[in-house]
């Protein structure tokens, strides 16, 4: 297979504050909680928009012949199969699934350095990975709306923009396929 479009990437920052305090004294919805009701309402609403390229329709139309019956009649006939093939694929594969839309992984969080401490502020990070039908700004803007909802800080930390797909019937990719 030969990649022919680059998502984009950021690094984003949520933080959650509060007057912190004594664990023999908890109050509600203290940084830690709102960042875990974040992180579950992202994982269960992620509020990305899933589709299927151009690219990846080409991808399919060309691996279709090498498949058995079953996944070439799907593959075959997208305008069928495609809200099926939204659902499925990530359930099948999580990188089949990723190539569908822009996704977020929460890699580090910070709390208290003590175990009967309350942090006055928390935070959870998280890479994001933009597809072009849904970048980097309007992906962000998404998150940022979800985050405000549980009280919590957006900070961006680095971000990037997808790239524009290769053109699949210009002379670049016809040399790459022609040499394959």
């Amino acid at each position: 297979m030969v990649g022919v479009v680059e998502k984009g990437y950021a690094d984003v920052k949520f933080t959650a504050r509060s007057n912190g305090g004594h664990a023999s004294a908890p109050g509600r919805n203290t940084p830690l909680v709102r960042l875990g009701r974040f992180m579950a309402d992202i994982e269960d609403h992620p509020p990305f928009e899933r589709r299927l390229s151009p690219t990846m329709e080409e991808m399919f139309r060309r691996l279709a012949p090498n498949m058995g019956f079953g996944l070439k009649a799907v593959l075959t006939n997208l305008w069928l199969f495609k809200p099926v093939l939204l659902k499925v694929l990530p359930a099948i594969n999580a990188s089949a699934g990723a190539m569908t839309q822009t996704t977020l992984a929460f890699t580090t969080a910070k709390g208290s350095d003590g175990l009967n401490v309350l942090p006055q502020e928390a935070s959870v990070c998280a890479n994001l990975r933009f597809i072009p039908h849904q970048g980097t700004d309007e992906s962000i803007a998404l998150i940022t709306d979800m985050a405000e909802k549980f009280g919590l800080e957006t900070e961006v930390i680095y971000k990037g923009y997808p790239s524009k797909s290769l053109d699949l019937k210009g002379e670049a990719f016809a040399i790459v396929q022609d040499t394959i």
